[in-house]
């Protein structure tokens, strides 16, 4: 494992975004007006004109979905982008370290992380897709992004530890590091959510599922679709775990 590979790879990543990110701000007010101004419409009858394009091609980074929640765009973009992916990356290089020095087993390649980057942002134009189709208009902004970091990091924390009391029962030598892998990855995860469920107001539990977005619903159709994708091999992330 080359962990300056993946650290150089993470700071790309994150580069690539937030000059994304920032340059969807110059995109002219009056479109997201447009969008705003758009009722929902039956299942099949998508507004098709340029407006909706410009809004479906830029879904995946598009910085106004922070001003309509009135968060400031980078308090926004440091927690539903750099966050999760700072995590993924940890989990990502504690999955290929135990592949090396505690599973006797590949897990994963040093691509993951770039390949699940993209993955991330199909999902996102997948997403917009769907609502586009079923809702009228598409969606828009960063958190299809987020929820597909945290299934990934799910996933990775899943497919390496899943033969943990196994390993724990036969080794002498290992459980420690196991251990320490797993309690590590479990954190991740904790902290990535609490980090973000700061941010959200509170509400009463009984309303929580009245408030839970349409768009995160239909979301986990690709997310789920493109992780169950790549763990069987149909698209070449990684090795097929054993």
């Amino acid at each position: 494992m080359r962990p300056g590979f993946i650290v150089v790879s993470l700071l790309a990543m994150l580069l690539v975004y937030v000059i994304l990110y920032w340059a969807s701000l110059a995109m002219p007010k009056s479109l997201i007006e447009s969008w705003n101004a758009t009722k929902p419409r039956p299942v099949f009858e998508p507004v098709l004109n340029y407006q909706m394009f410009i809004i479906w091609l830029t879904s995946p980074f598009n910085a106004y979905e922070a001003l309509i929640l009135h968060y400031p765009p980078w308090l926004y973009f440091m927690v539903s982008v750099v966050v999760p992916t700072v995590v993924f990356a940890m989990e990502v290089i504690i999955a290929l370290l135990a592949s090396e020095y505690v599973l006797g087993r590949s897990v994963l390649n040093e691509l993951f992380l770039c390949h699940s980057f993209a993955l991330a942002f199909v999902a996102s134009y997948m997403t917009s897709l769907i609502v586009w189709i079923g809702y009228g208009k598409p969606s828009f902004g960063t958190s299809i992004y987020t929820e597909y970091m945290f299934a990934a990091t799910v996933y990775v924390a899943v497919i390496s530890t899943r033969d943990l009391t196994k390993r724990l029962m036969v080794s002498k030598n290992t459980p420690a590091k196991v251990y320490i892998g797993a309690v590590m990855m479990l954190a991740s995860v904790a902290i990535c959510l609490a980090a973000v469920l700061l941010f959200i107001p509170p509400v009463p539990l009984t309303h929580i599922i009245e408030l839970i977005p349409r768009t995160h619903i239909v979301g986990l159709i690709p997310i789920v679709t493109l992780l169950m994708m790549c763990h069987k091999g149909i698209i070449k992330l990684c090795p097929k775990a054993t």
